[in-house]
């Protein structure tokens, strides 16, 4: 008599998920759009992105104060509501492609009369005032009240720290050259005014035009930079230059919570953001060439 054969199991094998480290990469070469993006897709992505931000403030701050003093810069920004911003941001958010770049000036931004405790955290951490200070040009006087530059003696890296007219760090940071330095940092949270031109890594004109020089170092840097939508092939949006914005309903503004150093601030709270209660509106010019721009000046002309 023939033996029964016994049927054949199957047995299916769990996909294996890609390793927090091949993710980690993967994050890093994925533009500001994309990342924040699959932060919302869930709780695993959402602290991969956390720790992705952490782990880039952390490494331009040690590259100016080094590793012990990170702590301690962290705790004063947070207890004197002030924000990090220019290019230590674009650092952050729009990392190199190619060739590495790193900041040799840090900026900050301090309420009006914050100035005072930084100067003593600069004494700490060996930076002194610089010999020659730069003074408020009046094109900038509705935003900023002073700057004050330290100097170390032993990098030659500089740290400006910028003096708001009033309590709302971000007035400094819209009074910027170009969009791609209107974003600053705060002990908590990412603030970005124009976030979908940082994820194009292009840079346009304030009402004041970046020097020439400025505008050399950020094609080195690897960012187009432009003075006019002529050349636009999508509408606008929110990066209009003649479109007024207003900083209350933080429409067209980018948010990201990334915790602090410690990750011990929680998501979607109003603490870290810089202009909760401000009243402020500001826009980057008078005319848009883009002619898909409903607010286009072609349309007028």
């Amino acid at each position: 008599m023939a033996k029964k054969l016994s049927p054949t199991r199957v047995v299916r094998k769990r996909p294996r998920k890609p390793s927090t480290l091949v993710l980690f990469h993967l994050l890093e070469a994925c533009a500001l759009s994309t990342v924040i993006a699959l932060s919302h897709t869930s709780s695993y992505f959402r602290s991969l992105v956390k720790a992705l931000f952490r782990a880039r403030i952390t490494s331009v701050l040690e590259h100016f104060l080094g590793h012990v003093n990170t702590s301690t810069f962290f705790a004063l920004l947070q207890d004197t509501d002030s924000a990090i911003g220019g290019s230590t941001v674009t650092r952050v958010l729009a990392p190199p492609v190619t060739e590495s770049w790193m900041p040799t000036n840090l900026n900050m931004y301090v309420p009006k009369g914050g100035v005072q405790k930084w100067e003593e955290f600069m004494e700490l951490v060996a930076y002194s005032r610089a010999e020659k200070q730069p003074g408020v040009d009046r094109r900038y006087a509705y935003a900023t009240t002073s700057h004050t530059v330290f100097e170390s003696g032993y990098s030659g890296l500089q740290v400006t720290i910028s003096e708001s007219v009033d309590d709302c760090t971000i007035s400094p940071a819209v009074a910027s050259s170009t969009t791609l330095t209107m974003s600053v940092i705060t002990g908590s949270t990412i603030v970005a005014m124009y976030p979908s031109l940082i994820s194009q890594r292009r840079a346009h004109n304030a009402w004041d035009s970046p020097t020439v020089a400025h505008c050399i170092q950020l094609q080195n840097r690897g960012f187009k930079h432009g003075s006019s939508t002529t050349m636009w092939t999508r509408k606008c949006g929110w990066n209009c230059p003649v479109l007024w914005r207003r900083v209350q309903s933080l429409r067209g503004v980018g948010l990201f919570c990334w915790g602090g150093p410690d990750n011990v601030f929680p998501d979607n709270g109003s603490e870290g953001i810089p202009f909760t209660d401000a009243s402020m509106q500001w826009r980057l010019g008078d005319v848009c060439m883009n002619g898909k721009c409903p607010w286009s000046s072609r349309k007028w002309a």
